[in-house]
């Protein structure tokens, strides 16, 4: 073979070398832009969802409907909607709703604690710092709820403490929820500890909202 030849064959495997290169190294560059953009896709469905809970309030009040059961079913939803992506949406809810206060007058609070976890509960105890009264039960499941009516009385405004306490298998935790109390005002609050996961990040975030109904 001639010299000539080799360096002609030479040139073609460094040529085609050259070629696969910048193919492999363009292909890369489409699934990481590819895997940032469903990355941000999944952020921003994250942050409607947690936009669309709170939004659930409101729209529930203004239509004469139930507020909690309304915030169930959209989480519910929620989660059968992720997890036709094969995506994890998980959270707990605590929710709590009291009608008008009057001064010096008995006022019932309504809370209710919803476990969508995807695990079951092994214990959960809800006290209420008013007078220190408390529910406590054992084996909640995924998708269960759990209500407690709470009694208060006062003559001016002020701020008790809701305090959450749950145990898992996997953790303990402890949420000490503000109850903001306002004579002649009727309010609802809702806690939210929610977490999407998805083979390309986890996103978690936990927030509480008061709302003044009336």
């Amino acid at each position: 073979m001639r010299k000539g030849q080799i360096f002609f064959i030479i040139a073609i495997v460094v040529i085609t070398l050259l070629i696969l290169l910048k193919i492999s190294l363009s292909l890369t560059s489409i699934l990481e832009n590819k895997r940032f953009l469903e990355s941000g896709l999944e952020i921003m469905e994250f942050q409607n969802v947690k936009g669309e809970t709170i939004r659930t309030i409101g729209i529930s009040y203004n239509l004469t409907q139930n507020i909690t059961q309304n915030i169930l079913d959209f989480t519910k939803f929620s989660r059968g909607y992720f997890d036709s992506r094969t995506m994890s949406y998980q959270g707990i809810l605590v929710l709590s709703q009291f009608p008008t206060v009057s001064s010096g007058a008995n006022t019932n609070m309504n809370v209710t604690v919803f476990n969508a976890l995807g695990t079951n509960l092994q214990n959960l105890n809800v006290s209420f710092s008013y007078d220190g009264s408390s529910n406590n039960v054992t084996g909640v499941g995924d998708l269960s709820t759990i209500s407690k009516t709470f009694v208060f009385n006062t003559a001016s405004t002020v701020n008790y403490s809701l305090i959450v306490f749950y145990k898992t298998a996997e953790l303990n935790s402890t949420e000490n929820i503000t109850i903001p109390v306002e004579i002649g005002k009727s309010k609802y609050i809702g806690f939210f500890d929610l977490k999407l996961t998805s083979d390309r990040l986890s996103q978690r975030d936990k927030f509480a909202r008061a709302i003044t109904l009336s």
